[in-house]
């Protein structure tokens, strides 16, 4: 572990997760979170059914962003909402490579760091991993 914590290669959520687990297989060493890590080996037409059911299960219960990344579409994003309906499902999108000064809502919006995306619109050939933080909601108790 040493010599990967002084390393300066990206290391993404699978890399990251064997370093973070404990023995009973939650990814809470570090910051006592665990996390359930969800793959999606079938593109964006798997995301989709995921994104009806897992997501929003997870966004009702408890509420954190959802860290995702995949192979060829290998641009990490934060997912923060889930939405479905007639049109199919969308996620919405924060871009986590931004830095700088703090932007208000509006000009986060615009300048794209912060975007509705349609889940069919995502990477058809790409497989996704989703790293889903198992915190509870205000006022409910998480199992761990």
């Amino acid at each position: 572990m040493t010599v990967l914590m002084r390393s300066y290669r990206w290391r993404g959520r699978l890399k990251a997760s064997p370093l973070l687990r404990n023995p009973d297989g939650t990814l809470d060493y570090f910051y006592d979170v665990p996390c359930k890590v969800v793959h999606i080996a079938g593109g964006a037409a798997e995301l989709e059914q995921v994104a009806a059911a897992q997501l929003h299960q997870h966004f009702d219960k408890h509420g954190s962003p959802v860290m995702m990344g995949g192979d060829r579409d290998n641009s990490s994003k934060g997912i923060i909402g889930v939405c479905t309906g007639d049109k199919g499902s969308y996620v919405l999108v924060l871009d986590p490579h931004y830095y700088g000064c703090e932007l208000g809502e509006t000009e986060l919006q615009k300048r794209g760091w912060v975007a509705w995306k349609k889940v069919s619109s995502l990477d058809q050939t790409s497989f996704y991993n989703l790293c889903m933080p198992q915190t509870a909601k205000e006022g409910t108790k998480t199992a761990k």
